[in-house]
């Protein structure tokens, strides 16, 4: 955390809670736990107090994607590891889904190999809303 002056992350809560928490509780008001919701609409739910946002996981993955398409974001160079972290945002695709019961269709993200990056592009984006940027105040949002 402070050899990257990291002043806000995400990290997935599950499914090792115990872990997560404790590592955002070394890290007070840096570290939040990620919880998808279903069930949410609208922007990330942050609770201070229990170091934790709630968002709707498509609506996010959604977010997160249109960054890449628009190109709002900076790569590293090509080297191994960003054609590994091309590959993972390459592996999850978007489906209509509908419930058999009440006819309702909702988009859904599924996994189609290692998709380890395009959740870490995820939770790292989401942190960057509305958070503090230490080293580059003019690029704050």
């Amino acid at each position: 955390m402070r050899n990257f002056s990291v002043s806000r992350c995400v990290v997935d809560a599950l499914p090792e809670t115990r872990n997560a928490r404790a590592f955002a509780e070394r890290h007070r008001g840096k570290v939040y736990l990620n919880y998808y919701n279903i069930h949410q609409k609208g922007s990330y739910a942050w609770n201070e107090k229990e170091l934790i946002v709630s968002c709707n996981r498509t609506e996010s993955l959604d977010a997160s994607h249109k960054e890449i398409m628009d190109q709002s974001i900076i790569l590293p160079r090509e080297c191994e590891i960003t054609r590994e972290f091309a590959k993972h945002m390459h592996n999850v695709a978007k489906k209509l889904e509908e419930d058999e019961k009440t006819g309702s269709k909702r988009y859904v993200y599924v996994k189609l190999g290692a998709d380890h990056f395009r959740h870490a592009f995820n939770y790292e984006a989401m942190a960057r809303q509305n958070a503090p940027n230490l080293l580059f105040p003019e690029y704050a949002s």
